[in-house]
């Protein structure tokens, strides 16, 4: 992981003056936007979600195992950070009952259906 971790920190470098240009065209402001939202969507059990939702597998559960570890209640945290509006829209609750019911968001085959 490390040497990997190592490419791509070369690899995503930029020049002084590469940082110049995106800046003078407001790339930057941009890429800062892009980061918070990044940022945000990872918070909490919502992160957890997303992860589990895009194929995290296992590592899905940080929240959950950090909690654990911590010996801290769980129950009542898997809304986190969620508006009543969205916990309640019919996209959160497809997703919720296709993972109680142990289904998979991932692969060919869900993509095909």
């Amino acid at each position: 992981w490390e040497a990997a971790t190592d490419r791509l920190i070369r690899a995503s470098a930029i020049t002084r003056r590469e940082a110049r240009e995106r800046a003078m065209l407001g790339k930057a402001k941009l890429d800062e936007m892009i980061a918070f939202f990044h940022h945000e969507l990872g918070k909490g059990t919502k992160g957890d979600a997303l992860r589990k939702f895009l194929g995290g597998g296992p590592i899905s559960d940080q929240v959950k195992y950090e909690m654990a570890k911590q010996g801290l209640d769980q129950e009542g945290s898997e809304n986190e950070g969620l508006t009543e509006k969205f916990k309640s829209s019919s996209f959160v609750r497809a997703i919720k009952s296709s993972l109680r019911a142990g289904g998979s968001l991932e692969g060919p085959a869900y993509f095909a259906t």
